[in-house]
């Protein structure tokens, strides 16, 4: 069958014995118009270097579905957690009993040595909107390190938020890391999963161990770049800016969520480099 001309996919017309009207030739001109649709697309959301570096198949390294990647696309994330965090000076993000340099209603205790918290809602307590229960610094943090362990029971949840300037709204004003039992999903995951970025962008694998196991988590941001890694593997180098998170503010609270499920945290550390 002969192509139509030039003429016709411009001006959608097909003439025949009876009448002109104004139809769209859709098998011969879809093609085209579907090139310049994509082209349009990539030319208005380019990745950065760091986005396509981390853009790999999403799966848990300790998965059965790990096998089908190679050593090369696993090494490629793969970092030491101790000499990513080596040139900062620490200080605890909680002190005492009393939690020092944090705020809190929740029922958030200290157990051991002291290093360890656990948060066992009180009766009563559920869901994830009692915002005033999260364990909240006491200052605003725009640039900063942060290095902790935490762990859940089988279908926990919990979150990482900063740079939250409401706290009674934190997830409309801030930035949250989810934190939750995701383990089984494999490569299913998405930004709603262990180590998303909430309403901006999934992990570049999923790291996260199995309910009951301590997770390491280190999450380093600067300016408009966030560098997050869990378990051994980095799962986040994005710059916010050119997220949907671009308009939340530059500066303010951190927090972990209380969900209403058990949760455990410790060796919580926190730097705050110098501008």
């Amino acid at each position: 069958m002969d192509q139509p001309s030039e003429a016709i996919c411009r001006d959608y017309k097909i003439q025949d014995n009876k009448e002109s009207e104004p139809i769209m030739n859709y098998f011969t001109c879809r093609p085209m118009i579907a090139l310049t649709v994509l082209l349009l697309i990539s030319t208005a959301f380019p990745c950065t270097a760091q986005e396509k570096k981390l853009k790999k198949k999403r799966v848990a390294p300790t998965s059965p579905e790990a096998s089908a990647l190679t050593g090369k696309e696993i090494d490629e994330l793969r970092v030491d957690m101790d000499n990513v965090v080596k040139s900062f000076e620490f200080h605890p993000f909680f002190e005492g009993s009393e939690l020092k340099g944090t705020t809190t209603t929740g029922n958030w205790k200290l157990q051991g040595d002291g290093k360890e918290l656990f948060l066992h809602p009180r009766e009563g307590e559920e869901g994830w909107k009692r915002y005033s229960a999260y364990l909240w610094s006491d200052k605003p943090y725009r640039d900063f390190v942060i290095d902790f362990e935490f762990k859940f029971e089988t279908d926990g949840n919990s979150g990482f938020y900063f740079r939250v300037g409401d706290q009674n709204d934190p997830v409309e004003g801030g930035c949250e890391l989810q934190l939750n039992d995701t383990h089984a999903k494999g490569d299913e995951i998405n930004h709603h999963d262990m180590g998303g970025l909430l309403r901006a962008h999934p992990a570049a694998v999923n790291a996260g161990k199995k309910a009951g196991e301590w997770n390491r988590a280190i999450v380093h941001v600067e300016r408009n770049r966030m560098r997050a890694y869990l378990n051994g593997l980095q799962i986040h180098d994005i710059d916010l800016s050119k997220t949907p998170l671009s308009d939340r503010p530059a500066i303010g609270f951190i927090g972990f969520q209380d969900h209403g499920l058990d949760f455990w945290l410790r060796n919580v550390r926190i730097a705050a480099p110098t501008p």
